[in-house]
């Protein structure tokens, strides 16, 4: 309370709190004292007057208090005034919630404007209250046309406006499991339609949603040239691996992918077919699993240079199919990489050269040989040819003429039958094919053969039922040179009065038939170290050389050769002492 003079004249023990005073210490007092907000009472005297209330920020030992002060004239019963009352609210807590939600009222509408997205707040009937400019661009309208006039739904594609409005009124029924973000397809003004992703949200306490909207036109379409053009490489990259696995397959040559650990992932059927291991026997194994034992010590090393230095290699390795057996390959192992160029493997591909290398090593000792059987009657032929100069008169001149003869026949016959090998070895040239009748042929041979046997008092018997023998496809001269080498080498290897055979029939081979012809002698038989021997070319055994047979090693190489240009075989039969038999198989079918 204050009297008249504006003096504290008494203050109740709440008000004593408020300001943090004590009581008596401010009684008397004027109120500039006590509050120094009022600096000159006179300057606030329509306060005093008009029975007003202010707000004020008072500070008072540290605490800082928003008051609220409501004053009224004290009168007596004279009516007369007396004093003045003022009555003191403490507002801060109120002031501090109206500050707070009016920055938060502030900074949302700071938010709301300037947010990047297209942002609307609707109400429950749809109709769009507030819209931020980025929503005014994406509709096309101003902002006060669509603020209070527009419905959301006027900005939706009309096939999506029945699924929209479901949202829109469950979503206010608080429905669970609604999606709250989505995308549709958004119509502007102007009737461009756009896709759109949108974010909805429920305001707390009440039934207006607020959309935030993001036109994701632009995206789509890169989306779906994207798709286009994921598409698009699948499809060429799905073809180029059909491709590859078409000419993985195709190829003869034996392919097999291993991965960093050089475990095999894959392998083409020419590997599982070279190898004998099935796909699923050699998937998962370490890439050396078909090496035939050690690697020789130089070859490892050049191979495991290049496996460092990512590099190719090339070279012949031993290798160990399923079954055991084993074959020389030419392999080559070269690095995969990505389309990075990271390393990601290997691949290896070998073939078998097996055949190659014996082939090759024939060869290597036909050259050998025949250089060796030319360059004796070669020597011989200058030999007696000299003598014949330096001694024409002498008595010894038949002699050498005859011996003269014996080397240019020797020699023609090496030369005869080398050219003869070459000619049946050589793939490209076709036999003469007609049917083969035996009565004639076996006729013939015996006519040309039998004054050899006489002559070695030899009886030589052909086999009645060879006349009887179905006829074949074939061609006559090949397989009487044949036969005529096997007869002639019988003759050649049985002592005298000794016996050779020839004999045919049919015999049957699992489901296959075949002609046989066999040429049978009572001779000294080979021992079983020389029978894997005597179809090389230029081979004599002991016997022949002991014997002092006459001979170029020749003959069996051309009948296996004749035998095979039929689809054929020559086996031998034969134990030591008791003769020797060759068979010539022709397949009937």
């Amino acid at each position: 309370m204050l009297d008249q003079n504006f003096r504290i004249a008494e203050l109740n023990p709440a008000a004593l709190r408020m300001l943090g005073l004590k009581e008596g210490g401010v009684t008397g007092q004027s109120i500039t004292a006590v509050f120094p907000f009022w600096e000159d009472a006179a300057l606030d005297q329509a306060f005093f007057d008009q029975n007003q209330s202010l707000e004020f920020y008072y500070e008072h030992g540290g605490q800082y208090r928003y008051l609220e002060v409501h004053n009224d004239t004290i009168k007596s019963n004279l009516l007369d005034a007396v004093g003045t009352m003022l009555i003191l609210y403490d507002v801060t807590d109120r002031k501090l919630a109206e500050k707070a939600r009016q920055m938060s009222d502030d900074r949302y509408r700071t938010i709301f404007e300037t947010d990047s997205a297209a942002t609307i707040i609707l109400e429950e009937d749809m109709t769009i209250s507030l819209a931020n400019d980025q929503f005014a661009r994406l509709a096309g309208y101003p902002r006060q046309e669509l603020e209070g006039k527009k419905k959301w739904t006027t900005f939706v594609h009309p096939e999506d406006v029945e699924v929209m409005k479901e949202y829109h009124i469950k979503r206010r029924q608080n429905e669970r499991d609604l999606p709250d973000k989505y995308e549709f397809r958004f119509v502007d003004r102007y009737g461009r339609t756009k896709d759109v992703f949108v974010s909805v949200a429920m305001v707390p306490d009440s039934r207006i949603s607020i959309a935030s909207m993001l036109d994701i036109t632009d995206r789509k379409l890169a989306e779906q040239l994207l798709q286009q053009r994921a598409t698009d490489l699948e499809a060429a990259v799905r073809s180029e691996q059909e491709r590859s696995a078409i000419i993985l397959r195709s190829v003869k040559d034996a392919i097999a992918l291993s991965n960093l650990s050089y475990k095999i992932v894959y392998v083409n059927p020419a590997f599982t077919q070279l190898s004998g291991y099935s796909q699923e026997e050699a998937l998962g194994q370490s890439a050396n699993f078909i090496l035939n034992g050690r690697v020789p010590l130089p070859i490892w090393r050049s191979l495991q240079g290049a496996i460092v230095d990512q590099t190719v290699w090339e070279g012949e390795l031993q290798l160990k199919r399923q079954d055991g057996t084993v074959y020389d390959a030419a392999v080559l192992v070269a690095p995969v990489r990505d389309g990075h160029g990271l390393l990601i493997g290997y691949v290896s591909s070998h073939r078998d050269i097996t055949e190659a290398k014996r082939l090759e090593e024939s060869r290597r000792r036909f050259v050998t040989n025949i250089s060796h059987e030319l360059r004796t009657p070669v020597t011989n032929i200058k030999l007696y040819t000299e003598l014949l100069n330096r001694h024409f008169d002498n008595n010894r001149r038949e002699r050498y003429f005859a011996t003269l003869d014996d080397q240019i026949e020797r020699l023609e016959s090496i030369i005869q039958n080398s050219l003869e090998i070459v000619y049946l070895e050589d793939e490209q040239k076709e036999l003469h094919r007609e049917t083969i009748h035996w009565e004639m042929l076996s006729e013939s041979l015996h006519t040309r053969l039998q004054p050899q046997a006489a002559e070695k008092n030899i009886t030589l018997r052909f086999a009645p039922q060879i006349a009887q023998l179905p006829p074949i496809i074939g061609d006559p001269q090949r397989i009487s040179q044949a036969i005529y080498e096997l007869i002639h080498n019988a003759i050649s290897f049985t002592p005298t009065g000794g016996q050779v055979d020839v004999t045919g029939q049919v015999k049957q081979e699992q489901s296959s038939h075949y002609l046989t012809l066999s040429v049978s002698d009572n001779g000294p038989g080979i021992v079983p170290a020389e029978q894997a021997r005597v179809f090389d070319r230029f081979y004599r055994g002991r016997q022949a050389e002991s014997a002092q047979i006459p001979g170029t090693g020749l003959g069996l190489s051309m009948v296996t050769l004749i035998a095979q240009a039929h689809n054929g075989r020559l086996t031998l039969h034969s134990h030591p002492g008791e003769g020797s038999t060759f068979t010539l198989w022709f397949p009937l079918n």
